[in-house]
């Protein structure tokens, strides 16, 4: 999924209300990442044939774990260095990954970390990082948590023959027609309309993400009308996209689909296995409708069908047929996937309660989605400790300040808030 102006990375930002000992930090990250093989290999691409793993020279540990002091010490500082963070690749002929130590963050400190996604999906690397908590937590699950159930299993290995020989349709057809369907309508749905989300990328990436938000508000929200707060938060997000587009021009357009990973690894391996274990789904998400009541029905609807749909065990097929193929074939269908929507959205529940990392209090964590190949806008949702918090990662060919559109979340909220 790399492209030249755009790798597929995930950045993780965890604060504290005081600073950190960083030789104690240092040892946890150590300890921890030294239980996983990847942490210490490169990828080697032979140009010919598949790129693999082979484990990286010299390596040491302590070379990717970085220590760094801001000047002010503002929130917005912060902002700046995380954005740096995003737009800085990672060393090819190096493990892909480091963590930043950073002093001197609005009085207290932060871990910054940088992993790129071959070495895996968002859930498997989140929960590595919240099991280096004091309390060892386990990882979250998902909003839209899916599980591979023993029944899913010959469907994904017939998806992946069917990525090397299209011929093996009809066999698929025999194993499951909803699976066959589904890969169906994948393959034949349109490319989503131009818009400003689809913009040629510069490579320069900003971050921005919000206060706390006190999730008793969708708790309460959801339980007003019916639905989630899965619902609730992808109901108010439609409204802000709506707003936000419609300010920069895009007055005519119905909807845009939103890709949303969802995780299909069980339960017991989260934080425990690296890897991606993960398939999407496109959700529409209706820009078009004028009143929130009207995107909340449309959200309420698509994502109920959504969850009796096996689009995201098909994807997981497929893209692990994109895998083994030649690179020309593997960029041409990424990029093909990539046209059908305009921005990745990912909601994870974090942790219920404050918790501990180096015997420090995390006072928020925040994590940035990649928006992988054609794509410049990612975002992500994550609750933790009864506040929920928005993060924006965008390419600035879509927006200079994309703190503009965590402030059109926050006043969409209000706004659904005062809807009877």
């Amino acid at each position: 999924m790399d492209e030249g102006t755009n790798t597929a990375d995930i950045v993780a930002l965890i604060t504290f209300e005081e600073p950190l000992d960083i030789e104690r930090v240092k040892r946890i990250v150590t300890q921890r990442f030294s239980e996983f093989p990847q942490f210490s290999m490169r990828v080697v691409d032979p140009g010919a044939g598949l790129p693999y793993w082979e484990e990286a020279p010299d390596f040491n540990i302590t070379d990717h774990i970085q220590h760094t002091k801001l000047q002010t010490g503002t929130k917005e500082e912060l902002q700046t260095f995380v954005s740096g963070i995003l737009t800085q690749n990672l060393h090819r002929d190096r493990p892909l990954w480091e963590v930043h130590v950073v002093d001197n963050v609005v009085g207290g400190g932060a871990i910054v970390a940088k992993i790129h996604h071959c070495l895996g999906d968002g859930f498997a690397l989140v929960g590595v990082l919240l099991s280096l908590t004091d309390e060892a937590i386990d990882a979250p699950t998902p909003a839209m948590d899916a599980v591979v159930e023993s029944g899913h299993t010959r469907i994904v290995d017939n998806l992946v023959g069917i990525a090397k020989n299209p011929k093996q349709v009809v066999e698929a057809a025999k194993l499951s027609g909803r699976a066959a369907a589904s890969l169906g309508e994948l393959l034949l749905m349109p490319f989503d309309p131009d818009s400003t989300l689809r913009a040629d990328l510069t490579g320069i990436r900003k971050a921005a993400w919000s206060h706390g938000i006190d999730l008793q508000r969708f708790k309460d929200l959801a339980r007003k009308h019916g639905g989630t707060i899965n619902d609730i938060l992808l109901t108010v997000l439609s409204g802000a996209l709506r707003n936000w587009l419609i300010a920069r021009g895009d007055t005519d357009l119905d909807a845009v689909r939103a890709i949303v990973p969802i995780n299909l690894r069980p339960a017991d391996e989260m934080g425990k296995e690296l890897g991606n274990k993960f398939g999407i789904v496109f959700f529409e998400m209706p820009i078009g409708k004028t009143t929130p009541t009207d995107r909340f029905a449309s959200v309420r609807a698509t994502m109920n069908a959504l969850k009796q749909s096996p689009q995201a065990i098909v994807s997981f097929g497929l893209f692990a047929g994109f895998g083994v193929v030649p690179d020309v074939v593997e960029h041409v269908a990424t990029d093909i996937f990539t046209r059908k929507g305009s921005l990745v959205v990912t909601n994870v529940p974090g942790p219920r309660e404050k918790i501990t990392l180096a015997g420090k209090t995390v006072d928020h964590v925040m994590f940035w989605v990649p928006h992988p190949a054609l794509l410049g806008l990612g975002i992500s949702l994550l609750s933790y400790a009864g506040e929920v918090r928005i993060g924006v990662r965008a390419d600035t060919s879509i927006t200079t300040d994309p703190s503009e559109l965590i402030e059109a979340f926050e006043a969409e909220l209000a706004v659904l808030e005062g809807t009877g």
